[in-house]
Formats: structure tokens, C-alpha cells, sequence
């Protein structure tokens, strides 16, 4: 069986590589934009309360979208390598709905567990940012399974796009947003959450870039079908892939998390 040939198989690994430093150095500038006059904007104060609430969420992130990708990148390399495309759609298929499940349950658990959380620092002034964060969880675990997906295929443009779609949207949104809480009148904590509802339009923003262009351009959808091995096998290699991955990435927003937790109680 012939691979599934894409322009994009012509980017080698280093031609990959720059395309995603230069996502990142893009991405790096405008989170510095964003952050400097929005300290200005909800004062120290909210960018406490920004940062209590940013703290959980960046490790239940991790915990959502570190293995899976890289899973799924590794796994479409090795089938599209042996020339096992029907496999590749089926890859995909299941590493998006185990995305869906994760982001949702870990979504559904920030969410629901924000008071306790707040109340066990305590802070209960983050309540607000702590459950606002929580719909960000399920958009970004989706997103990460159309990165793999791409990274796999060896085409960094849509991950690299997507990044920088989200950080821009980031900025606009999420100044936007606090800026007219602060300008209606609202508290430092509404205006601190009006900020992370900006952050969740820039992952839904990422997450509509993906669908758009698959909409457009059905990479996924032109794959055929037809693979050797089972539903089962492909769930247990992605799980036995990204499980390690996930821990070991887990680690160091883990010690950031139990840091913040110590200081302030």
C-alpha cells in the first residue's frame, strides 16, 4: 500500500523544528504584550488571583494534552512510514475520542471542585477564575489530537498556526474583556475570570482553526479506511505512549501546583 502523500511530507525534521521556534517566539512576544499592560489594567491584585486560578489549570493541562499528542504524532509516523494509512484514520478516531473524555472529565472536575479548592488555600476571592478556567481543560485536550495528528504527518503548520491563532485571541479577547469589567464597574475578581473567559475563546479560536481547515481541506476525511489491528491494540499502544509522557511532563506543573498550594495557606 502506497503512503498518504502530502505537500507537507516535504518539511524535513529541521524545517519542522523552525517552524515551530518561530510559532513559539510569536507566541512568547504577544504573552509578554498581554501581560504587561493587563498587570496594569487589574492591578497586582487580579494578577494574583489570575495566577491562583492558572496554576491548577496548567497542571490539569498538562495532564490533558501532553501524552496524547505525542502518542498520536508518533504512532501516524511509524504507520504512514510502513505504509499503513487505513490504520492512521483509526489512530486519529481514537485519540480524539479519548481527548473528548479526558477534557471532559477533567474539565467537569476543576469545575466542580473549584470551591473546595479555593476554600482549602484559602482564596475563595478565585472561585470565579478557578471555574472559568475549567471549560479551557476539554477545548485544548481536543485541539491536541488534531496536533499530533499533523506533527505526525509531519506537517507543523497547523500546529504552529493554531498556536499563534490562540495566543492572538489570548491578547485581543482577554484584555478586552477585563478591560470592560474594570470600565463597568465590576470587582478585581470578576475582572481577573473576565480575563480567563478570553483565554477560553482562544482555545475554542485554536480548536475552530483545526475544524475549519479540515472542513476545507479533508486531510483526515480523504485518508482510507482499512486497518490490520483492532480498536482495542491501537488504544492500549496510545495509552502505554502517552501515560509515561504525561507523568514525566506532569511533574514540574505538579511542583508548581503544590508550591502555590504551601505559600499560601
Amino acid at each position: 500500500m502506497k503512503k498518504f502523500r502530502t505537500r507537507s511530507q516535504k518539511q524535513s525534521f529541521l524545517e519542522g523544528a523552525l517552524i515551530l521556534m518561530l510559532a513559539n517566539v510569536i507566541i512568547k512576544l504577544i504573552g509578554a504584550v498581554f501581560k504587561i499592560p493587563l498587570k496594569n489594567l487589574i492591578g497586582g491584585d487580579g494578577m494574583g488571583i489570575y495566577n491562583t486560578a492558572y496554576t491548577p489549570y496548567a497542571f490539569l493541562l498538562t495532564i490533558a494534552t501532553a501524552g496524547i499528542p505525542v502518542a498520536v504524532s508518533r504512532m501516524v509516523a511509524e504507520a504512514n512510514a510502513l505504509g499503513r494509512t487505513g490504520e492512521i484514520k483509526r489512530i486519529f478516531h481514537i485519540s480524539l475520542v479519548t481527548s473528548v473524555v479526558v477534557g471532559a472529565v477533567l474539565s467537569a472536575g476543576m469545575f466542580l471542585f473549584a470551591k473546595p479548592f479555593v476554600e482549602s488555600i484559602p482564596n475563595t476571592r478565585a472561585l470565579y477564575s478557578v471555574m472559568t478556567f475549567a471549560p479551557a481543560l476539554f477545548f485544548g485536550s481536543v485541539v491536541s489530537a488534531y496536533r499530533g495528528y499533523y506533527q505526525g504527518m509531519s506537517n507543523m503548520y497547523p500546529t504552529a498556526i493554531s498556536q499563534v491563532v490562540e495566543a492572538i485571541s489570548r491578547l485581543i479577547f482577554g484584555y478586552a474583556f477585563a478591560y470592560f469589567a474594570i470600565k463597568l464597574g465590576y470587582s478585581v475578581e470578576i475582572a481577573a475570570a473576565a480575563t480567563i473567559l478570553g483565554v477560553v475563546v482562544s482555545t475554542i479560536a485554536g480548536m475552530a482553526y483545526m475544524l475549519i481547515r479540515e472542513a476545507v481541506c479533508g486531510t483526515i476525511k480523504k485518508l482510507p479506511f482499512g486497518t490490520s489491528k483492532s480498536k482495542r491494540d491501537i488504544g492500549r499502544q496510545l495509552r502505554n505512549i502517552a501515560i509515561p509522557i504525561t507523568i514525566a511532563s506532569g511533574v514540574m506543573s505538579l511542583t508548581n501546583f503544590i508550591d502555590m498550594y504551601v505559600i499560601q495557606n
